[in-house]
């Protein structure tokens, strides 16, 4: 089958890619796309690409995510070849490329392989890439025996309010991953992204009205499995419990959809994290690799 590449249309190209992203089992993140849809990376349409057949119909996108120095991307089955995925790449360089020479800036891109993925690692590294030290560890847990954590006095859980707490919820996580990534308009995007559930997108509020604590869930029907992204409580108020209540009320949340899993995916240097997961009662399932080329 022949494909052509053409450029991303933002929005209007969602829904095809969450159908081509269903279709593509080997792609790295089904559950949370929608997310990373949204990032401030695609803000600018040159760092995405789209390759469709003869028909217009999607077969590939690709994107580059500064927020994770991560090349997403989702091939149809039918058309999946090495040779293919190396064009994708070969974009995803030449891009990366231009951005560091417009900018004068030094930084590394990685592409995923899990751990049991050997054909793809060495496929990887013929092409120039390098093991990263750190990488994502995925954990798991049973929607069965959920956890019922008692909410510190005065807090309540509830989905956020879209109209008046969005600067409150980027002020939030930024505090907590110290970081500046999140922005407003990255987080008004997620209120049309494919798979998006208001009653899924939840804030921990503290007695004197803040937000303490925020918490989103992506649930994908067809896996009937669920995924954190992100979970975050504000420096102020953290040890009192609000991560636990925050999970636990999302795991109720989701299992009434239908859920039977949920999963969340964490760096592996980021110990407090795994081990907050862990307490949640999710368990390690497999680890995401990392393979590098510096820019």
């Amino acid at each position: 089958m022949n494909t052509h590449q053409r450029s991303y249309r933002g929005e209007q190209d969602w829904q095809a890619i969450a159908s081509l992203i269903q279709a593509d089992t080997h792609f790295y993140h089904p559950i949370d796309f929608s997310w990373r849809l949204c990032s401030t990376s695609l803000e600018d349409g040159r760092n995405a690409a789209v390759w469709e057949d003869e028909h217009s119909a999607m077969q590939v996108f690709a994107a580059l995510q500064f927020p994770w120095l991560t090349v997403d991307y989702a091939v149809h089955p039918g058309v999946r070849t090495r040779e293919l995925e190396t064009a994708v790449l070969a974009w995803a360089d030449a891009r990366l490329g231009e951005i560091a020479a417009e900018t004068g800036d030094h930084f590394p891109f990685n592409v995923s392989a899990y751990a049991h993925e050997h054909e793809r690692i060495t496929f990887l590294e013929g092409l120039g890439y390098s093991r990263w030290e750190h990488s994502l560890i995925v954990q798991s847990r049973p929607l069965t025996d959920l956890p019922s954590p008692a909410l510190a006095d005065g807090f309540t859980i509830r989905p956020i309010d879209r109209e008046r707490e969005v600067e409150a919820y980027v002020a939030l996580q930024r505090a907590a991953f110290e970081s500046t990534t999140m922005t407003v308009v990255w987080r008004n995007h997620t209120f049309n992204a494919p798979l998006y559930d208001p009653e899924l997108d939840l804030v921990a509020v503290a007695p004197d009205g803040r937000l303490a604590g925020v918490c989103i869930w992506w649930y994908q029907p067809s896996l009937k499995a669920a995924q954190i992204e992100p979970l975050a409580v504000h420096p102020d108020f953290q040890h009192l419990g609000l991560s636990q209540a925050l999970m636990a009320e999302g795991c109720r949340r989701v299992a009434a959809r239908g859920a039977e899993t949920a999963r969340v995916e964490t760096y592996s240097f980021s110990e407090p994290a795994l081990k907050a997961y862990e307490a949640a009662g999710f368990q390690r399932i497999t680890e995401e690799l990392k393979f590098y080329k510096e820019y």
